[in-house]
């Protein structure tokens, strides 16, 4: 019996999760001028290890909190894997983070084209802060494995040394 009711609980979760709708990268659309916005950054940049990374990363726990109802929500993998952007290049301020998202493009392409406000960066820091930290710590295991970060300890005594 405890089967059953685990399978019908699963279905039902997936029934309602297929109802929530987000509004979708728009970074591949096409233009009055034909181009791309994936044309006009470098394959080297590091933009693009933050897309692949967050494919790769379990956002589950992020999506089991939104609902079907209201206007379309900005995906979550595209906010997270934007401020984790942020974080990394010293954009740590949501509205510095909001205004980077309207006029850099990096981030508007790791927005998907969406242009968040500060409201809805802060509300979704808010909201999911223990998700945010539990992810941190995903990122940096996978990053590790990969062979990106190496984990030791640094100590600075605040010695100023002639050079």
């Amino acid at each position: 019996m405890l089967q059953i009711d685990a399978i019908v609980s699963e279905i039902s979760c997936c029934i309602a999760r297929s109802l929530i709708v987000f509004r979708g990268d728009l970074t591949e659309q096409s233009r009055l001028f034909a181009f791309s916005l994936r044309e006009l950054v470098s394959e080297a940049s590091d933009i693009w290890l933050y897309i692949d990374l967050f494919d790769l990363l379990n956002l589950e726990a992020f999506y089991d909190s939104y609902v079907s109802q209201g206007q379309p929500g900005i995906d979550p993998k595209l906010l997270v894997r934007t401020i984790f952007y942020g974080l990394a290049h010293g954009v740590v301020s949501g509205r510095k983070l909001a205004a980077a998202c309207r006029s850099d493009i990096h981030y508007m392409i790791l927005t998907g084209e969406q242009r968040p406000d500060f409201r809805t960066i802060h509300r979704f820091v808010e909201r999911h802060h223990q998700r945010i930290e539990e992810l941190f710590v995903q990122v940096v295991r996978l990053a590790q494995k990969m062979g990106l970060v190496s984990l030791g300890r640094l100590a600075i005594d605040g010695s100023r040394m002639k050079g």
